[in-house]
């Protein structure tokens, strides 16, 4: 229809229409806003309040517009019927306003009042608080496609535009919302106003649930509805029939879609069970070119299971849906769930022959294949093989017989019109109902390159050697994956083929020689990935004829010479030789097919030229128009009620009609008024008897929804409690599987404990019945006299009475035997340190100094790192025993030792002048501590001072722990010691000063070896009484300050100082100190030296007053077990739990570099982090490493099991980290019950049960294969109840999306240091393997390399050797060194040497699963790597680039020859490996997951 016309139509429609124009807030009316109204509206008469009416030319009004009752009355004064607009000056309207008042106007016979929805007014926004809306979205679009156009009852609003239509003899009926049309205010947001009345938010409900999942979606205006005001009339709507599979059906309809400028389209589409029994339970309504959110959802109360031949409510609802809409034509693409009613609608309809249903149910396999004899279509024997395993409810072959004669005779009687996009598909459909269809058109898919295709191929000039071939696309049975498999050992000596995006299905071939993967990929990665592969070809191995392909369009537009089978529409399509090459689809074929052509690969390529132009979307849209173009149609904007909706609207009818019968009757009333008196008490007794029931039925109603609402509540109940139970029997499982397994460990390591005792037990038995034993008794019996009688310092003249009186007294108690056996004990055996026991063990108690006042001897040195500066006041006997334990503990580091005496006037100055290697400063006067203490400082020549109280003694290696963070850490300011009481218990770990300056020290009488006690962490303060920081940092400070003298709070106040100047406070607990407190100074605050301890407390709380109030109030949880602990740490922002199966060792596995980075990198980020190993073993070394990290060990003995932390500890975290599904999984429960608000992340570490399977399927093993079905339940399990889960790899990511598409899955991969490049080529020599053996895949793969890959390389390069490292080597390993050239090393504790030396590493996994460790670490030192796919799978790799990649035995050899002989070819594989791993395994990559995970944490 014209412009022109249109007007004209409106024009003669709104003649009866009255638009009352209301004012704005400042009393205007804008003339050009009347200026559109008037071209929206020609005809109306347009109104206005008296006062303005005549300034604009308008008709007066003498009523209220503001008034709601006023504007009633008003109107009722006029015509009947007519109608009234009231609009607000400055609001828009929809460009169909006219279309949508006449029909409101012809809507019925009853009175009607409106309110129209907009933005305009708060509570009458659909669009209010909806976010995804700009200002170019289009609200009118978007409601009269999601709107129902029903009118929802709701109270009066002031402020509301209205639509009034007055009928004779009618009251004024109660107001109504409708949600399909929009005024749209411009001075406001779309999404401004808020919902709160009940009435609105019920009327507009369903519209914002459908409004907000197109927003979300990205869609903020339909294209189909959005119409611009003047323009002509939009086209006739396309319905398109469907189902909600997707697939290659939903990709035709979206190129329909996308093609068609001119034309306007729909989609409803079929949905059901995920069962797929019932495939027609619900319609939804979707836009052509908006997505996949749907515009509207109607369910079908009585479901379809395939397609029914008839169907009242589905023809009912199409019905609406056509009308509503104005639909002008129909094109069917499937009928599976919808009715065959679809086909009898009387419009213009053409069915589109996508595949051969309904004419047969078997949609993977050719119908063709079930025509019997007498060419009639027998489907039985079909459908009896795929008893189980059809798509459909229905198997009976009667079924479907009936249902395509049914869609045949639709098809005639309504003269419907078949296309097919190929020939042979018309031929089927004939052949399949004996040539009685009408005519079928045929006309081929269009199809248009995304607009990223437009570079192309980047393609490089093809070599010799075995095709590239590569199939793109989901592989399947009916897709070629038997005929792929059966054809494989024989195609992997001619070419090299590559899966893209072969879905779940090719996890078989995972492994395959000569098969590359890639499990999905997005479509405007094609190019790029076709040209970094060099695809000579692409290839079509579908068995079952396709009806048409996309993967051939796309090779076309990329020009990619097709390889396919000789069926379906791949034999019409390709010309044989001329275009592409065809094939049967038997092995035999498809291999001959790839020899004929190999070594002729640019050849191959120059075929795709000689492609014919196949049609674009607007050419193959054009066509099916000129096939059949619409009918032109109105829509009419009734409301789509559906099928409960029709109910409602017979039922709302029916209530019309009796109120209308009411009314009729009502006149008796007055002649029955006296009959009506007389029954009045009855009517009263009847009332109230009918009220008491009601009451009655109320309360019964009431019971019966509590017993209902307490049933469910029960149900409930009972269905979360099964679920503890499932998940407690599961944890129990997996205890159970871990304990077994760990005391099968056990058993075996007590076994060879046993073993090992025994060979030592025959061993001291064979060497003490020997003679030279016997005869070298006296010799060594001597030497021990010896030993002792030098530790006793026999020589030293001053020793002498204080050992004749032990001697004496030992004669007297022990005799001359007792006295020779006590000399002859080792002092090793008898003294404090005789205990061999770990670090983890309490410490002992130490007995009070025993008076040594002998001289003693102290190193020096002239140049010392460290200066050790001990203030003394009289005590000689604790000065002596601190000098004597720094002479035992002498250190390694150089170290100077200065004594500043106080005035001592106890015979400290003799006793210290005897002494040697001791530098004394001795006070004229008594100074007191501080003074003392800054003038050691001044004196100092080492690059350290440490402060050291003489109430002290050392113990071993305690200078070199207290130094090593400031020797390693730039930012470490003052290191303090663990201190020690004497009988053991600790003293303090780090003090904490709370805002009113009072002071706790941490951990004071506990077991100095918990765990909270023994990781290196920053403190508010650590005990002068062992002290170091750098001398030049305490001179920048001034020293300790002298306002706190003579002592006390000095060592806080330093601390505070340090902070001040940007550098921490830190507790070193592998210097361990015993403390003598009280023994220099006192313990009593009121007297001596200790009352300055109050005293310079006010001090301290005066000069740090502002600092202070960041500091917490003294306000210890003594609810918890520890409280004080999250005062301690009350730096780190967040609390983090690692768990893992054993304690890292970075030098034995990538795994424990791998995690001990994720530890360090936690750390970084702010985390308190605590970890265990699930055998809470101390290993020595190793546990050490962590806590020196600052990371909290959780181990035995201090915590024997995690529960009771746990229980403790559990509330303060904010992530839990847990490796490895085996660990996980007795712990699930236990972690979810105590620490229910941390984010609980699942590190898979690599998928067990991906490797498992991998080895079952290598090996036949079936006790492999089952063990991977249990692993895999175990970990899908896990990963769905965690909140994130942790895979190293994408191919783990891209399965895990299939298997669990809800999971939230992300890659961290390996972490390693990037250490650049090493020696050169032509400095390295020899091959190195490097594994852990207690991981299988390693020792398959070594075994595997020996035997058949070494061989052949020493037959190219007999001098070359293979270097084979790895811990825990099992005897068949270490049996590989008798083989000529191969050198078995074992574990090796530095690895850098041979990296540096080796010039290729190899790595010949043929299964397994993860990341490489060992392919990252040659990498990352510039060492060149030769893999399998499998060891180099999801690590980013390009063979050629990075690493050479080969499979078979023969390849690998060929490429590690190769390699080893080309340098140009090594250098530029180490500088690809090394940028390799920069970019995707370095720390910062990592770092990135580790941010996500914070951003992901709970609330």
């Amino acid at each position: 229809m014209t412009s022109s016309a249109r007007t004209e139509s409106l024009s003669h429609q709104s003649s009866e229409l009255r638009v009352v124009c209301r004012a704005d807030g400042r009393g205007r009316i804008d003339p050009s806003w009347l200026a559109r109204l008037r071209e929206a509206l020609p005809g109306a008469r347009l109104m206005a309040a008296a006062s303005l009416a005549e300034t604009h030319g308008l008709e007066a009004i003498d009523a209220d517009p503001r008034e709601v009752d006023a504007l009633w009355h008003w109107l009722g004064e006029q015509a009947p019927g007519e109608a009234t607009l009231v609009l607000d000056n400055g609001i828009d309207w929809p460009a169909n306003l006219a279309e949508r008042l006449e029909a409101w106007q012809a809507a019925g016979p009853g009175a009607l009042l409106r309110m129209l929805a907009g933005n305009y007014h708060d509570e009458l926004n659909p669009l209010a608080g909806l976010s995804g809306l700009g200002k170019d979205s289009d609200p009118h679009s978007l409601l009269m496609a999601a709107g129902t156009g029903l009118p929802s009852p709701c109270r009066m609003v002031a402020g509301a535009q209205l639509f009034l239509v007055h009928r004779p003899d009618r009251d004024r009926p109660v107001a109504e919302l409708v949600d399909d049309l929009f005024l749209h205010d411009p001075a406001r947001a779309l999404n401004a106003g808020q919902l709160k009345r009940p009435q609105s938010a019920a009327a507009f409900g369903q519209l914002r649930a459908r409004l907000s999942a197109l927003l979300a979606a990205g869609v903020d205006r339909i294209s189909e509805f959005h119409q611009v005001e003047g323009s002509d009339r939009a086209a006739p709507l396309t319905l398109h029939i469907t189902h909600a599979w997707g697939g290659g059906i939903a990709r035709w309809i979206a190129d329909q879609c996308q093609g068609d400028p001119a034309g306007r389209h729909l989609i409803l589409s079929a949905g059901g069970r995920q069962d797929g029994r019932e495939h027609g339970q619900r319609l939804r309504l979707h836009s052509g070119l908006a997505g996949q959110a749907p515009l509207a959802e109607w369910p079908l109360l009585e479901p379809i299971a395939d397609t029914a031949i008839s169907h009242p409510a589905y023809a009912e609802l199409l019905g609406q849906i056509i009308e509503r809409y104005g639909i002008g034509r129909i094109i069917v693409s499937s009928l599976i769930g919808h009715s065959l009613d679809a086909l009898r609608t009387g419009l213009p309809t053409l069915c589109v022959l996508h595949d051969f249903y309904p004419a047969s149910p078997l949609l993977h396999q050719d119908p063709l294949e079930s025509l019997a004899a007498d060419g009639r279509l027998d489907l039985g024997p079909a459908l009896s093989a795929q008893a189980g395993r059809l798509m459909f409810e229905h198997a009976d072959a009667d079924h479907w017989h009936v249902l395509g004669a049914a869609w045949a005779e639709a098809v005639v009687e309504q003269a419907v019109r078949l296309i097919a996009p190929t020939r042979h598909v018309a031929d089927r459909w004939q052949r399949l109902f004996q040539n009685r269809l009408p005519e079928i058109a045929v006309r081929p898919h269009g199809f248009d390159a995304p607009p990223s295709w437009s570079g192309g191929l980047a393609r490089k000039e093809s070599v010799e050697g075995p095709l590239r071939l590569v199939v793109v696309g989901r592989i399947s049975q009916g897709k070629g994956l038997g005929l792929l498999e059966r054809s494989l050992d024989a195609l992997r000596a001619h070419c090299r083929l590559t899966l893209l995006g072969a879905g779940r299905e090719a996890y078989r071939l995972f492994g395959s020689p000569g098969v590359d993967i890639l499990l999905d990929y997005e479509a405007e990665e094609l190019p790029a990935l076709l040209s970094t592969l060099e695809a000579d070809a692409v290839l079509l191995l579908s068995t079952v004829p396709e009806t048409w392909n996309y993967v051939l369009s796309e090779a076309r537009a990329l020009g990619i010479t097709p390889m396919a089978t000789r069926l379906g529409s791949f034999a019409e399509r390709i010309r044989d030789g001329v275009d592409g090459v065809l094939f049967d689809p038997d092995p035999e074929a498809l291999v001959e097919a790839v020899i004929q052509w190999k070594g002729r690969a640019e050849a191959l390529r120059s075929l795709a030229a000689q492609a014919l132009a196949e049609p674009g979307l607007a050419e193959a849209a054009q066509a099916y128009r000129e096939l059949l173009p619409e009918r032109s149609t109105t829509p009419s904007w009734t409301p789509v009620r559906g099928l409960a909706q029709s109910a409602l609207g017979l039922e709302s009818e029916a209530h019309r009609q009796a109120e209308s019968k009411r009314a009729e009757l009502a006149v008796l009333v007055d002649a029955q008024r006296e009959e009506l008196t007389r029954r009045a008490d009855w009517a009263r007794r009847a009332e109230r008897l009918s009220e008491e029931r009601t009451a009655w039925a109320r309360s019964l109603d009431a019971q019966l929804s509590a017993e209902r609402a307490e049933h469910e509540r029960s149900r409930q109940r009972m269905e979360r409690e099964r679920e503890r139970l499932e998940m407690t029997l599961e944890a129990t499982r997996a205890e159970l599987f871990a304990r077994d397994r760990r005391v099968a460990e056990l058993v075996s390591e007590l076994r060879e404990t046993q073993d090992q005792l025994a060979a030592r037990d025959t061993h001291i038995r064979l060497m003490s019945e020997s003679w030279s034993w016997r005869l070298t008794r006296p010799l060594r019996f001597g030497t021990r006299l010896l030993r002792s009688a030098r530790t006793e310092q026999l020589w030293n003249p001053l020793r002498w009475p204080g050992l004749a009186g032990r001697l004496l007294a030992s004669l007297r108690g022990e005799g001359w035997r007792g006295t020779l056996l006590a000399l002859y004990r080792s002092p090793v055996e008898t003294g404090a340190g005789a205990s061999e026991e770990s670090s983890t063990e309490p410490l002992p108690p130490v007995e009070a100094p025993v008076p040594r006042l002998e001289p003693l001897e102290l190193p020096s040195s002239d140049a010392p790192i460290a200066s050790i500066v001990i203030p003394v006041y009289n005590k000689v006997e604790l000065t002596a025993a601190c000098l004597h334990s720094l002479a035992e503990h002498a250190a390694a580091t150089p170290f100077e030792v200065l004594v500043v005496d106080d005035c001592s006037g106890d015979g400290t100055a003799d006793f210290l002048a005897a002494c040697e290697g001791l530098r004394v400063l001795r006070n004229t006067k008594n100074a007191g501590f501080i003074d003392s203490c800054n003038r050691g400082a001044e004196a100092a020549r080492g690059e350290f001072l440490v402060f050291l109280n003489n109430d002290t003694t050392v113990s071993e290696g305690w200078l070199e722990a207290l130094l090593e963070p400031l020797e390693n850490d730039p930012d470490a300011g003052i290191v303090g010691a663990r201190m020690v009481y004497p009988d053991g218990r600790l003293q303090e770990a780090g003090g904490i000063i709370f805002n009113d300056a009072s002071g706790w020290n941490y951990g004071k009488f506990d077991d100095p070896s918990a765990p909270q006690y023994g990781f290196l962490s920053e403190a508010d303060y650590v005990s002068g009484a062992c002290l170091a920081l750098r001398r030049e940092d305490f001179q920048r400070l001034g020293g300790f300050d002298t306002r706190f003298r003579p002592a006390y709070y000095e060592d806080t106040d330093l601390c505070f100082q340090m902070r001040q100047a940007g550098k921490k406070v830190l507790v070193q607990p592998a210097c361990t100190i015993v403390h003598h407190e009280g023994a220099t100074s006192g313990t009593d605050e009121r007297s001596g030296a200790k009352k300055y301890q109050a005293i310079n407390r006010e001090r301290f709380a005066e000069k740090w007053r502002e600092v202070l109030t960041g500091h917490p109030p003294p306000e210890p949880d003594h609810d918890r077990v520890d409280p004080v602990r999250h005062l301690r740490y009350r730096r780190y922002r967040r609390r983090a739990l690692v768990i893992d199966a054993t304690t890292p060792r970075p030098d034995h596995d990538s795994g424990s570099v791998r995690i001990r980075a994720v530890l360090d990198l936690l750390g970084a980020r702010g985390y308190q982090v605590s970890f265990m190993a699930e055998n809470r073993l101390y290993v020595e070394g190793y546990t050490d490493q962590l806590t020196q990290a600052g990371i909290e060990v959780l181990h035995a003995p201090a915590v024997p099991t995690l529960e009771p932390w746990l229980a403790e500890q559990g509330r303060d975290l904010d992530l839990i980290l847990v490796s490895r599904h085996y660990v996980l999984a007795p712990l699930l429960v236990m972690l979810r019950q105590h620490a229910p608000q941390a984010r609980l992340v699942f590190d898979t570490v690599d998928l067990h049960y991906l490797r498992e399977q991998r080895e079952a399927e290598l090996t036949g093993d079936e006790v492999v294969a089952e063990q991977a079905r249990r692993t895999r339940e175990q970990e899908l399990r896990l990963i769905a109840q965690a909140d994130i889960s942790l895979v190293v790899s994408p191919v783990e990511q891209a399965l895990l999306a299939e298997e669990l598409p809800g999971a939230d899955v992300r890659i961290l991969s390996n972490i390693h240091e990037v250490h650049g490049p090493g020696p050169a080529w032509s400095e390295r020599a020899g091959l190195l393997f490097v594994g852990g053996f207690q991981h299988q895949p390693n020792v398959d793969a070594v075994r595997w390399l020996a035997a058949e890959i070494f061989p052949r390389i020493r037959a190219a390069l007999p001098e070359v050797e293979l270097h084979l490292v790895g811990s825990q080597m099992p005897e068949s390993v270490e049996r590989l060194g008798e083989q000529p050239g191969i050198r078995v090393h074992g574990f090796v504790a530095d690895l850098d040497p041979m990296l540096a030396r080796a010039r290729i590493s190899l790595a010949p996994l043929r299964y397994g699963a993860g990341v490489k460790g060992k392919v990252n670490q040659a990498m990352s030192h510039g060492l060149p790597v030769v893999a399998t796919t499998c060891a180099g799978e999801g690590m980013f790799l390009e063979h050629g680039r990075d690493v050479l990649l080969a499979d078979g035995a023969e390849q690998f050899a060929d490429e590690v020859v190769r390699l080893y002989r080309d340098e140009a070819l090594w250098n530029r594989l180490a500088q690809g490996g090394l940028a390799n791993v920069e970019r995707h395994f370095s720390r910062q990559a990592a770092d990135l997951v580790l941010a996500g995970l914070e951003s992901s944490e709970r609330d």
